[in-house]
Parts: structure tokens; sequence; C-alpha cells
């Protein structure tokens, strides 16, 4: 996926591979989260963090069958287990989080975002009690003694 062209200013620069099916790609200047194989394309927020654990989560989800209904809680700003679980067949996806931001942001990043129902949510709270097929999770991880942003407090 490497191209230039002038007169629009697009320029695709491939960065790297981040796992087995997604790579980070630059696009004037601005980042994104891509497969092609998969159709995910997903728009990093300036200044925003790349889901590390979250890739490797999905190199275990491309080893399995996914299926039926899906829920991504504290699917954080990429919502990228959200739709990488969209991407492999799943028949309904819900991600949540409990930043409102959050939410508010990656129903803009995504390119598949019309077809994941996003729901700000601390964990089940409101989360329809329907059944689910699977559950994942990447939530904070980092064992901060005071509150700090949600995305790195764990608590």
């Amino acid at each position: 996926m490497e191209a230039t062209k002038k007169k629009d200013i697009i320029i695709f620069n491939k960065l790297k591979n981040l796992s087995n099916n997604l790579s980070l790609f630059k696009i004037n200047n601005e980042i994104f989260i891509i497969s092609e194989r998969l159709n995910i394309f997903i728009k990093v927020k300036k200044d925003g963090y790349i889901p590390k654990s979250g890739l490797l989560i999905t190199d275990y989800l491309d080893k399995i069958n996914i299926y039926g209904n899906t829920l991504d809680i504290g699917t954080g700003e990429t919502g990228l287990l959200a739709s990488y679980m969209n991407a492999k067949g799943a028949n309904t996806v819900t991600g949540c989080d409990l930043d409102e931001s959050v939410i508010k942001y990656v129903k803009k990043a995504s390119l598949i975002k019309n077809e994941i129902n996003w729901i700000i949510s601390d964990v089940f709270s409101n989360i329809k009690k329907e059944g689910f097929d699977f559950i994942i999770s990447n939530p904070p991880q980092l064992p901060i003694e005071n509150d700090g942003d949600l995305h790195d407090y764990g608590g």
C-alpha cells in the first residue's frame, strides 16, 4: 500500500507491521492502524496510543472461530478489539468504555464504526442483559496510586 499522489498531496508510508494482520501507516501526517485483508482502517487519535497488548490479543483471536454476539469491555479510543471481532465474523459487536470522550472519538475513528454498537458503560452497567458468545477486554494495566488517565489507571 505504497502511494504518492502529488496533486492531492496524499502520501502513504508503511511505518511497521504491528501484528500478523495489522500494520501502522502514516497518511498525510496522521497515523492509522490498517488491515487490507480484514478491511480494518482506524485513525489513531493525535497524541493517542497504539494498544500494544491489544495487538497481541488480535494474534490470538486470529486462531479461533469468531461468531455470534460479542462484547469488548473497555474498548479504548481505537476500538481495536471490537473492530477485529467484527472483521473476523461476529454477528453483532458491542464496544463499551467508561470514558464518554473515548466513545465519541471511536465513533469517528473507524471505517466500520456504523457496524459496531458503541456504548458508554462501566463494565456491564449500561449493557442490556443479552447473551454474548464472546466477551473480551484489554483493561488498563498500570498500578498507579493516584487517579490518572483512564487509559492508564489500573487502580
